[in-house]
Protein backbone atom coordinates (compact mmCIF):
# COMPACT_ATOMS: atom_id res chain seq x y z
CA UNK A 1 0.00 0.00 0.00
CA UNK A 2 1.73 3.45 -1.18
CA UNK A 3 1.31 7.03 0.72
CA UNK A 4 -1.01 9.38 -0.39
CA UNK A 5 -0.22 12.76 -1.60
CA UNK A 6 -2.18 15.49 -2.31
CA UNK A 7 -2.00 17.93 -5.17
CA UNK A 8 -4.58 21.54 -5.39
CA UNK A 9 -7.43 21.22 -7.84
CA UNK A 10 -8.05 24.58 -9.61
CA UNK A 11 -10.90 26.44 -8.91
CA UNK A 12 -12.40 23.57 -6.68
CA UNK A 13 -13.34 24.27 -2.59
CA UNK A 14 -13.84 21.67 0.10
CA UNK A 15 -16.51 22.55 2.09
CA UNK A 16 -16.92 20.81 5.47
CA UNK A 17 -18.81 20.59 8.83
CA UNK A 18 -22.03 21.07 6.31
CA UNK A 19 -25.57 19.67 7.90
CA UNK A 20 -26.72 16.27 7.09
CA UNK A 21 -29.80 17.81 5.42
CA UNK A 22 -27.63 20.65 2.95
CA UNK A 23 -28.70 20.31 -0.90
CA UNK A 24 -26.40 21.23 -3.56
CA UNK A 25 -29.43 24.52 -3.94
CA UNK A 26 -28.18 25.41 -0.41
CA UNK A 27 -24.63 24.97 -0.56
CA UNK A 28 -24.34 26.84 -4.30
CA UNK A 29 -26.12 29.83 -2.68
CA UNK A 30 -23.57 30.58 -0.10
CA UNK A 31 -21.30 31.58 -2.82
CA UNK A 32 -23.71 33.19 -4.92
CA UNK A 33 -25.30 35.48 -2.05
CA UNK A 34 -21.76 36.39 -1.11
CA UNK A 35 -21.67 37.93 -4.92
CA UNK A 36 -19.26 34.99 -6.09
CA UNK A 37 -19.59 33.37 -9.80
CA UNK A 38 -20.09 29.53 -8.82
CA UNK A 39 -19.67 26.67 -11.82
CA UNK A 40 -20.45 24.12 -9.98
CA UNK A 41 -21.95 22.85 -6.43
CA UNK A 42 -22.26 19.73 -5.11
CA UNK A 43 -23.12 17.96 -1.83
CA UNK A 44 -21.68 14.19 -1.51
CA UNK A 45 -23.88 11.76 -0.12
CA UNK A 46 -23.44 7.78 0.55
CA UNK A 47 -24.25 6.32 -2.12
CA UNK A 48 -26.42 2.96 -0.59
CA UNK A 49 -28.66 5.38 1.26
CA UNK A 50 -28.38 8.81 0.12
CA UNK A 51 -28.20 11.10 2.87
CA UNK A 52 -25.24 13.88 2.73
CA UNK A 53 -21.93 12.93 4.13
CA UNK A 54 -21.46 15.99 5.76
CA UNK A 55 -18.95 17.50 2.94
CA UNK A 56 -19.55 18.63 -0.77
CA UNK A 57 -17.40 20.70 -3.48
CA UNK A 58 -17.84 24.07 -4.96
CA UNK A 59 -16.25 24.92 -8.66
CA UNK A 60 -15.90 28.72 -9.21
CA UNK A 61 -15.31 30.37 -12.35
CA UNK A 62 -11.98 31.42 -12.06
CA UNK A 63 -9.03 30.67 -9.46
CA UNK A 64 -9.47 34.47 -8.10
CA UNK A 65 -12.75 33.39 -7.35
CA UNK A 66 -12.00 30.14 -5.25
CA UNK A 67 -9.13 32.20 -3.70
CA UNK A 68 -11.58 35.29 -2.39
CA UNK A 69 -14.18 32.53 -1.91
CA UNK A 70 -11.89 31.04 1.67
CA UNK A 71 -12.85 33.89 3.38
CA UNK A 72 -16.82 32.02 4.00
CA UNK A 73 -14.83 29.78 6.45
CA UNK A 74 -16.92 29.95 9.20
CA UNK A 75 -20.20 30.56 7.62
CA UNK A 76 -23.23 29.86 9.14
CA UNK A 77 -25.77 26.79 6.99
CA UNK A 78 -28.74 25.81 9.37
CA UNK A 79 -26.83 26.62 13.11
CA UNK A 80 -23.45 24.92 11.32
CA UNK A 81 -20.29 26.92 11.15
CA UNK A 82 -19.00 25.48 7.95
CA UNK A 83 -15.35 24.93 7.12
CA UNK A 84 -13.83 26.20 3.49
CA UNK A 85 -10.52 25.40 1.69
CA UNK A 86 -8.87 24.49 -1.24
CA UNK A 87 -9.85 21.02 -2.76
CA UNK A 88 -7.38 18.63 -3.16
CA UNK A 89 -7.03 15.13 -5.44
CA UNK A 90 -5.56 12.58 -3.56
CA UNK A 91 -3.38 10.48 -5.48
CA UNK A 92 -1.72 7.35 -3.94
CA UNK A 93 2.55 6.46 -4.25
CA UNK A 94 4.27 3.24 -4.42
CA UNK A 95 6.42 2.42 -1.97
Amino acid sequence: MGNATFKTIDNTLYVGNLPFSATDEELRAIFVNSGRKVADAKVISNYKTGRSRGFGFVRMDTNEEADAALELDGTELNGRKISVGKGKHKTLRRR
